[in-house]
């Protein structure tokens, strides 16, 4: 697979913001952007292949370590 995602569509795949994208990199939890062209404020995208890689690993340990469930008010054993 080539070419690149947008920041848009990166933001509109994973229902989150600019904001969240750019901490994501910060903390090199996400892959970096490249930039596509020499302006320094000219376009810039995630490679294609690299997002999908990270979404598969993601996935992967979420079904290999799945979070436990949250407390239920309905579920009263203490009584």
């Amino acid at each position: 697979m080539t070419g690149y995602y947008t920041v848009g569509e990166v933001c509109g795949k994973f229902k989150v913001s600019r904001e969240t994208i750019r901490r994501w990199e910060r903390r090199q939890w996400f892959p970096l952007r490249t930039r596509l062209s020499d302006h320094p404020r000219g376009r810039c995208g995630f490679p294609i292949s690299e997002v999908e890689a990270w979404d598969l690993a993601r996935r992967n340990a979420r079904l290999e370590n799945p979070s436990p469930k949250p407390h239920s008010d309905d579920d009263k054993s203490d009584e």
